[in-house]
């Protein structure tokens, strides 16, 4: 339970942020209990994390502002461990070093700071520029998949933030779907075809990328899109063994007799 300073002053705060806005965070305290705050950090630009939405949590002791709260960030980022306590100067890991004057802008700001750095502290981890962006293009489905995010941020929940065109991946050719619908290659995938291996992978990978870009679309609208790559590929396989059939044909009436 917070105490009359600890409630005083993170009252006083919230109104202030929501005068002044942190540039490119946004956070709020639960109702229920305001010494337990969400934020969401958006990637900072010219950053490995542009276009990603990080969300995490600062846990504020009763003590407060005496005392500094724990951060973490629960989103995968590529630069802190998921849901882990992360080391900072104003972080209960350094209580000796906390000024009282920090307010909840300052620890923010700071952790947007400390994020796109290379400095390695308890609660980091080392990736590569192209593991981060591969985080930041999932982190709004992560995000949308977490029962507390949509709780506490009901209005980011809504719809996915806009991509930066650096970091939209490139559809990986399937080898699979060549050999289905170029004639030349008909003949090395029969047997797939004839086991329904292939069309087995190609409707999954194929749904799971084309479903992945329409959060949005209702339940119904994903199984006509379903059943439509479902009879286009029916078509695909049924062209494909006809024509199998017919070479198999021309070859046994050109075939010498013995």
């Amino acid at each position: 339970m917070a105490s009359a300073a600890a409630y005083k002053r993170l009252t006083k705060e919230y109104l202030a942020i929501q005068k002044a806005p942190i540039p490119l965070i946004i956070t709020k305290p639960l109702e229920s209990n305001i010494l337990e705050w969400y934020y969401v950090l958006s990637g900072p630009p010219d950053t490995p994390y542009h276009g990603g939405q990080y969300f995490g949590t600062l846990r504020f002791p009763p003590e407060f502002p005496f005392a500094p709260p724990s951060i973490r960030m629960i989103t995968p980022s590529g630069r802190f461990v998921p849901n882990s306590r992360i080391c900072l100067s104003m972080s209960d890991f350094h209580p000796s070093t906390w000024n009282p004057g920090w307010s909840v802008s300052t620890i923010l700001m700071g952790l947007s700071s400390f994020m796109v750095q290379d400095e390695s502290a308890a609660g980091t981890i080392s990736t590569t520029d192209d593991e981060k962006k591969s985080h930041a293009r999932k982190s709004w489905f992560w995000n949308h998949s977490n029962p507390k995010f949509k709780e506490v941020f009901p209005e980011l929940a809504v719809s996915p933030p806009k991509v930066p065109p650096e970091l939209a991946e490139i559809p990986k050719k399937s080898t699979t779907n060549e050999s289905l619908t170029n004639p030349e290659n008909a003949q090395t995938s029969r047997v797939g075809v004839g086991q329904g291996d292939a069309s087995t992978s190609f409707v999954s990978i194929r749904l799971q990328e084309i479903l992945s870009l329409l959060p949005s679309i209702s339940k119904f609208s994903k199984r006509l899109v379903t059943s439509l790559i479902l009879l286009w590929l029916y078509l695909v396989i049924t062209r494909v063994l006809v024509r199998l059939r017919i070479s198999d044909l021309v070859a046994d009436t050109t075939s010498p007799e013995l």
